[in-house]
C-alpha cells in the first residue's frame, strides 16, 4: 500500500511540475494553431473537388454545347450549299462535309449526354435530342434529293430547307441554347458557393488562429506571473532569514512542483538554523552562569 501511495505522489509531483505545465501550455497552442491548418486544408481539398466538379458538370459541357451548335450550324450552311450548287464537284464537297459535321455533332451530343445530371438538364437534353433527330432525318432526305444538277430539283430542296427544315433547325437551336443558359446558371451558383466557402473558410482559420494568440498568450503569461510571484516572495523571505527573521511564514506554492520543494528545502534550512542558534544561546547562556560543562 506505501508502495502505491509513494507511485500516486510521484505522478502528481510530474503533472505539476514546471515542465511538464510548460510543456502542456505549448503543446495547447500548437493544438489551437493545427487546427487552423486542418481547416484550410479541409476547405483546399472541398474547394478543389467542387472546382472540378463544377468543370466537368458545367464548364465542359458548356463548351460542348458551343460546338454542337457550332457544327450545327455549319451543316445548316452545307445543306444549303449542296442543294443550291449545279456544279457536281462542289456538290460533292459539300456532301462529305455535311457528313463529317454531322458526325462532329453525334459525338459532342453523346458527350453532353454523359455529363448530365439533373433532372432538369436530361429533360432539355431529351427534348434537344428529338428534334435533332427529326432534323437529321429530314435534312439527309433533302441532301439526297437536292444533290443534283437538276435546276428544278434543286429548287424543290431549297423550298423545303426553308419551309420545313429551317425551323427544326430553330427549335433545335433553341432547346440548346436553353440547356447552355442552365448550365451557365448552375455554374454561376456553385461560383458563388465556391465563394462563400473561400471567405468562410478564411474567417475559420483567422478566428481560430487570434482565439490561439489570445489563449496562448493569456495562459503563459499566467504560468510566467505564477512564477514570478514564487520567486520574489521566496526572495523577500531568504532576505529576511539573512537579516535573522527565523519566525516569518514561508511562501507557498500552489503546485506540487520545484518551487514548493526548493521553498520546503529553505524552511527545513531555516528551522535548522534556528535550533542551532537556540542551542548556542543556551550554550553561552550556561557558561555565562559558570557551568562550562554544558552540552549541546
Amino acid at each position: 500500500m506505501e508502495e502505491k501511495n509513494s507511485q500516486n505522489t510521484n505522478e502528481i509531483n510530474e503533472k505539476q511540475s514546471v515542465k511538464y505545465r510548460l510543456k502542456k501550455n505549448v503543446t495547447y497552442a500548437t493544438n489551437l494553431t493545427s487546427i487552423a491548418a486542418i481547416v484550410a486544408i479541409i476547405a483546399l481539398l472541398i474547394v478543389g473537388t467542387q472546382y472540378s466538379n463544377a468543370l466537368q458538370s458545367y464548364g465542359f459541357i458548356q463548351g460542348d454545347i458551343g460546338k454542337a451548335l457550332t457544327v450545327l450550324a455549319g451543316s445548316q450552311s452545307s445543306v444549303r450549299a449542296t442543294i443550291g450548287y449545279l456544279d457536281e464537284s462542289a456538290i460533292k464537297d459539300q456532301q462529305d462535309m455535311y457528313k463529317q459535321r454531322k458526325e462532329k455533332f453525334d459525338t459532342y451530343f453523346k458527350s453532353i449526354e454523359s455529363n448530365l445530371h439533373t433532372n432538369k438538364e436530361k429533360s432539355l437534353d431529351e427534348s434537344a435530342s428529338s428534334l435533332s433527330q427529326e432534323y437529321w432525318t429530314l435534312a439527309d432526305k433533302i441532301v439526297s434529293e437536292g444533290a443534283t444538277t437538276d435546276s428544278k430539283l434543286s429548287a424543290d430542296a431549297q423550298k423545303r430547307e426553308i419551309n420545313e427544315l429551317s425551323p427544326k433547325y430553330d427549335e433545335i437551336y433553341k432547346e440548346m441554347v436553353s440547356l447552355m443558359d442552365h448550365e451557365v446558371t448552375q455554374g454561376n451558383s456553385t461560383k458563388v458557393m465556391l465563394t462563400f466557402l473561400e471567405i468562410a473558410s478564411v474567417v475559420i482559420v483567422i478566428i481560430v488562429m487570434v482565439v490561439a494568440r489570445i489563449q496562448s498568450t493569456r495562459r503563459s503569461e499566467k504560468f510566467a506571473e505564477g512564477m514570478q510571484v514564487i520567486l520574489r516572495s521566496t526572495s523577500e523571505r531568504l532576505t529576511k532569514l539573512t537579516e535573522g527573521d527565523f519566525d516569518s511564514p514561508f511562501p507557498k506554492s500552489d503546485y506540487d512542483d520545484e518551487f514548493n520543494q526548493m521553498i520546503n528545502d529553505s524552511e527545513g534550512m531555516s528551522e535548522d538554523l534556528k535550533k542551532i542558534i537556540k542551542d548556542i544561546e543556551n550554550i553561552l547562556g550556561s557558561m555565562s552562569r559558570g557551568n562550562f560543562m554544558v552540552q549541546s
